[in-house]
């Protein structure tokens, strides 16, 4: 007679079933209890099966609980498969609504973007137009897609960023469209269309890269950097075109001529581009791209072959024309044929001399572009090369160049309001003081403001690319213009040399190119000259300077610039052989092939006057050996009358050439005993004409005073009269040191006047005193400069033993 409750405590493991069982064994009530032993044995039977017992209600949980227990295997395996197939269909649900919201986001973003590149491209349709307000609608519309992003969550990340990327595309603002079309393509949203984007916008900024380093690099360069941009933008670009292309059936004639043009298969992009034409008469994208594509071929030949160049550049512009006339408001497209015009009027202006007077209307084309799109800031920088080519060309003959440089460089300010940091601009910039310095310097005005500004530019172009060798190579011209400067002023160079020295290491290692040899040679031979015109020994330098050129060449063999720059160099240290009496031949010899060479490759104004330079001084040596100078004098003449044709207003440099020519051509007269005086008449007007054009540098003065010491010294061997002649030139020497006042050489042949003025003195006392200071100026020069010794030397030993004579003159007549 336990307590039931007790119960639960004595067996704490017993059951449920069983403890009701227990329990009603145990019922104080016998009319609660089993009814016979045999009830109780068939609950115990029931229990011991798993079955419903009898002692408890039989409800449905209740006997279902017992089910599940008594086949606890079939019910796990059913619950299990039940589970799953709830799951799976509790996945299949949410994949089916997550793809129907993803289609549905696709759809309405795919539908923003295209409305953006439609809308944009039926105002490119419109008669020329200020074409803001549109784009301005564009980035609202963007801004809206931004906001949508927010609100639908991750979802719509890979689509929303794929309308940006291609409201970007639109806008033409590729770096930003390429961010959000891989962004896209990273969240899974990888569409045709997201590939053709994709494509599209790499391909452009391969184009772009490969456009901006042409004006930037070498041909060595070019050819690196070419790889880099490939690898970057030009190979993922024909991926993802190839992607989209076999997508987009209705258009795949038009990309396989992208991915063509891309690949450089300029005819085979050309043949696609016409065929696409014909299936759609109004994708005038087709036409810019068969422009584009013998665009490409000409630039691609414009060195090897300049007449294919031209004739390829001409052919463009029937497919642009026709592209214009449908899309007259599409900036891109008035670029690109503003820029063919462009590169044709800058060939003419370099190799033709009278090329055709279109300057001001490609400039007006050019400005279409910017009454389209005033933010176009590339066509600023466009512009501004334009005009520099332009400028050059004047320069060239005879013509001021200043008023378009600085139309030029007003264009570079606009573009750097527009594009903070940008490289192109920078180094365009920095060229158009480089140029306006040049001009400066060969007119007699000062250059140092435009050598600063140059100076600044291109330090900044540096900062922005400190592995570019072009930046470097161009920091190393500026430095040695500086150092010429300096030389001119008397100063010390080399601290400026070493800094441009500096620069072409920096340059040569990040590429052996012939351009950074050339600026090395560039530095090496001003260095020389300097040592040379103060008495330090300048072989070295010159031998470096020669050696460099020399590299130069063999890296570039068809650059008739380095060719041109190496006979520089040679007449430079020749003149200085000649002057301490060292064979000179074989050296000439060099400088004369070189000369023949690059006036082969292109007979330009440089060239030419190169090549007359080093032809008149091999005319020198040969009349100091004796020998008959006269063939190589006459191909002196005809190279400079040349390169007057390509000149015909002439410059300083061809007035100075021409004059020391006329100077040697009358020595020659003297030489086979005839009257030099229409040679050195010649002579006198020439070089005058070089002084006025530029007033401030003193070596066409030292040439007027050495012709004024010939002439007399030949007036006097005529027994004529000559005093005019030498009055003169002290007049010109006096100028000469005003400019510069320590020139040992021009100090020398003022003491050689003082010496002729003293020989016609009748007065004793006078002749003592113009010799003493014929005396002091000789001196003085030797001193100053030891290379002069061979050629004023034995006037010193004339004049000392002349004033010893006079001495004992003046003490006799005392």
């Amino acid at each position: 007679e336990e307590d039931p409750e007790s119960l639960r405590t004595w067996v704490p493991g017993l059951s449920r079933d069983l403890e009701t069982i227990v329990m009603k064994c145990l019922e104080k009530d016998p009319e609660r209890r089993y009814e016979s032993a045999l009830a109780l044995a068939e609950d115990l039977r029931r229990f011991r099966e798993g079955e419903p017992i009898l002692a408890r209600p039989a409800t449905w949980s209740y006997r279902i609980g017992k089910y599940v227990r008594k086949h606890k295997g079939v019910m796990a395996m059913s619950g299990m498969a039940l589970f799953s197939m709830l799951v799976m269909g509790g996945w299949v649900l949410t994949t089916n609504l997550r793809a129907r919201r993803i289609s549905g986001l696709a759809a309405s973003f795919g539908t923003e973007a295209e409305g953006m590149a439609t809308s944009l491209r039926m105002a490119y349709l419109l008669p020329q137009h200020d074409i803001r307000p549109h784009k301005a609608k564009v980035r609202l519309r963007m801004e809206q897609i931004r906001q949508r992003i927010k609100g639908e969550g991750r979802l719509a990340e890979g689509p929303g960023a794929y309308a940006l990327g291609q409201g970007y595309l639109a806008l033409r603002e590729f770096p930003e469209a390429r961010r959000e079309l891989e962004k896209a393509w990273a969240k899974g949203y990888r569409d045709p269309q997201v590939a053709l984007a994709l494509g599209q916008t790499l391909g452009e900024l391969y184009r772009e890269g490969w456009e901006e380093h042409l004006q930037l690099s070498d041909l060595k360069q070019q050819e690196i950097k070419k790889l880099d941009l490939a690898k970057e933008f030009r190979d993922p670009a024909l991926a993802y075109l190839r992607l989209g292309a076999g997508g987009l059936a209705e258009r795949k004639t038009y990309l396989e001529g992208l991915l063509a043009y891309y690949e450089e298969q300029y005819p085979l992009a050309i043949a696609k581009a016409a065929e696409a034409f014909l299936q759609d008469p109004t994708l005038y994208e087709a036409k810019t791209l068969e422009g584009n594509a013998r665009v490409g071929m000409g630039m691609a030949c414009m060195d090897s072959d300049p007449e294919a160049f031209t004739r390829f550049l001409r052919e463009a512009g029937e497919p642009y024309a026709i592209a214009l006339n449908m899309a007259r408001s599409d900036p891109a497209l008035i670029y690109a044929e503003g820029v063919r015009q462009s590169e044709l009027a800058k060939y003419a202006f370099f190799y033709s001399a009278q090329p055709r007077d279109n300057y001001n209307a490609i400039q007006e084309l050019l400005d279409q572009t910017l009454a389209v799109d005033p933010d176009a800031a590339q066509v600023y920088v466009t512009k501004a090369r334009l005009a520099t080519a332009y400028a050059s060309f004047q320069g060239d003959h005879g013509q001021s160049p200043f008023m378009v440089l600085n139309q030029a460089i007003s264009y570079c300010k606009k573009a750097t309001i527009q594009t903070q940091g940008r490289l192109f601009v920078s180094a365009t910039q920095g060229e158009l003081y480089k140029w306006k310095a040049i001009y400066q310097r060969d007119r007699g005005l000062d250059p140092s403001q435009s050598l600063e500004q140059a100076v600044y530019s291109f330090q900044e172009a540096v900062s922005l690319r400190p592995g570019d060798a072009w930046i470097h190579q161009r920091l190393a011209d500026i430095w040695s213009m500086q150092s010429d400067l300096a030389c001119a002023r008397g100063e010390d160079p080399q601290p400026l040399l070493d800094r441009g020295l500096f620069h072409t290491q920096e340059a040569f290692q990040l590429t052996k190119s012939s351009v950074t040899a050339m600026c090395a040679a560039n530095l090496y031979t001003t260095l020389a000259d300097w040592k040379h015109e103060h008495g330090q020994d300048p072989v070295p330098s010159y031998q470096q300077a020669l050696d460099s050129f020399r590299l130069a060449i063999t890296l570039s063999p068809n650059d008739g610039d380095l060719h041109a720059g190496l006979v520089d160099a040679v007449v430079r240290y020749a003149t200085h052989l000649r002057q301490v009496g060292e064979p000179a031949e074989g050296l000439l010899q060099e400088g004369l092939q070189a000369a023949a060479r690059g006036v082969k490759l292109a007979p330009s104004f440089l060239r030419l006057l190169n090549q007359g330079e080093c032809q008149r001084l091999k005319a020198q040596i040969l009349m100091d050996q004796g020998a008959s100078p006269f063939q190589n004098l006459q191909g002196a003449e005809n190279s400079l009358r040349q390169a007057e044709g390509l000149n015909a207003d002439g410059n300083y440099s061809l007035f100075c050439s021409q004059g020391l020519l006329a100077l040697v051509a009358g020595e020659a007269e003297v030489f086979r005993k005839r009257s030099p005086e229409m040679a050195w008449s010649r002579a006198a007007k020439l070089l005058t004409r070089a002084s006025q054009m530029n007033s401030k540098t003193p070596e066409p003065l030292a040439s007027r005073v050495r012709l004024a010491c010939l002439h007399g010294r030949w007036l006097q061997s005529q027994q004529r009269i000559f005093s005019p002649t030498v009055s003169e030139g002290f007049t010109i020497a006096a100028l000469g040191f005003s400019l510069k006042p320590k020139q040992p050489e021009l100090q020398a042949l003022r003491g050689c006047l003082y010496k002729l003025q003293a020989e016609a003195s009748k007065e004793p006392a006078t002749r003592r005193n113009l010799l003493e200071l014929a005396q002091t100026d000789l001196e003085t020069a030797l001193a100053q400069n030891r290379f002069l010794a061979r050629e004023f030397e034995p006037e010193l030993r004339r004049v000392r033993a002349l004033l010893a004579r006079t001495g004992s003159q003046v003490a006799g007549d005392g």
